[in-house]
């Protein structure tokens, strides 16, 4: 009977040693599950808080561009009357003889519109040939303002276009993808870069581009901001795969891992590009692709720019591919 009881005694203090075991399992369980938790909960407050400064930043930049459009058309619409100017200054000279000091206007036949009478302001202060120069002084700017104007115009719509990609890159970004548009747009200048005293920079780790398989399980790569569709395009994409993009509106570079892919898996694969770009919710989006060989980046170009030609162009409803994971 004595050992039966001490027997009992050994199992049951096993027992609660294992009970305690397992509630202290449990709670480290629910420690770690709270842990991750609220991990994520700041890592996501603090992409938004960061996607929110840079969204900002982006704002601003593309209100100060439209301003810029704006005046410029405007200038050029000017410019379109530049001849008007000339013919004033051509109409002064001719008939310099009728002109005295003081006079505010003159009416003279225009030579260059079966003589119609032509009313022309003068300003009083001025001799007749100085009003006559003044007009074609004015005739001179606006001409050698178009040219000028006409590129400041292109300049100041390619960067519309640009931060309007940004736009669309984070709304789809991750808390990493935000990061990097961050960085991007510290090193383009638009940002400034952040420093602390006494600590050393921390490097932002390049961010991978999403891995996807297409239903035959051809390998499809999408960037997700500028820096990584170029790390994308001219560094992890073989020279023989094929590279898309929608046309003509900002969108991520798709990469399809597969030289000779079926017409389905091509479909599938522009159908996706659609997805990542600023058409993902239309319902006919046309895409171009073409082999990653025929890429090019113009010196000097900004992130995420690329020129090419020989492209076919597909056509597509905006779809999603099964995520897989992504890649190195």
């Amino acid at each position: 009977n004595g050992y039966m009881e001490q027997q009992e005694l050994l199992d049951k203090r096993q027992k609660d040693r294992a009970e305690v075991e397992a509630e202290k399992e449990q709670w480290l369980q629910q420690q770690l599950a709270a842990d991750v938790a609220a991990s994520q909960a700041r890592l996501q407050a603090f992409s938004k808080e960061l996607a929110g400064q840079v969204l900002k930043v982006v704002n601003n930049e593309l209100k100060k561009d439209k301003r810029k459009v704006k005046k410029l058309n405007q200038e050029l619409a000017d410019a379109e009357s530049a001849d008007d100017y000339r013919i004033r200054g051509e109409l002064l000279t001719t008939y310099l003889g009728q002109l005295k000091a003081g006079m505010t206007e003159i009416e003279l036949p225009n030579f260059y519109d079966e003589n119609r009478p032509l009313q022309i302001q003068l300003a009083p202060e001025l001799s007749p040939s100085k009003n006559a120069q003044r007009y074609f002084t004015r005739y001179n700017k606006l001409k050698a303002s178009v040219a000028y104007d006409q590129e400041q115009l292109a300049l100041a719509n390619e960067e519309i276009n640009y931060f309007e990609n940004i736009v669309s890159q984070i709304n789809i970004a991750s808390p990493a993808d935000v990061q990097e548009i961050r960085l991007e747009l510290e090193q383009q200048g638009y940002l400034r870069v952040r420093r602390q005293k006494g600590k050393k920079q921390r490097k932002v780790q390049p961010a991978k581009p999403e891995l996807f398989h297409t239903s035959d399980g051809s390998e499809v790569l999408v960037g997700k901001n500028n820096l990584q569709n170029d790390r994308l395009s001219f560094k992890l994409a073989n020279k023989n795969d094929l590279w898309f993009h929608v046309k003509d509106i900002p969108g991520s570079h798709v990469v399809l891992r597969n030289p000779a892919p079926s017409d389905e898996t091509i479909l599938e694969v522009a159908q996706l590009a659609a997805y990542f770009s600023k058409g993902r919710d239309s319902d006919n989006v046309p895409v171009d692709y073409l082999p990653v060989k025929r890429l090019h980046k113009p010196n000097g170009a900004k992130p995420g720019f690329v020129t090419f030609r020989g492209q076919k162009t597909l056509s597509v409803t905006p779809k999603r591919l099964p995520k897989s994971t992504t890649t190195d």
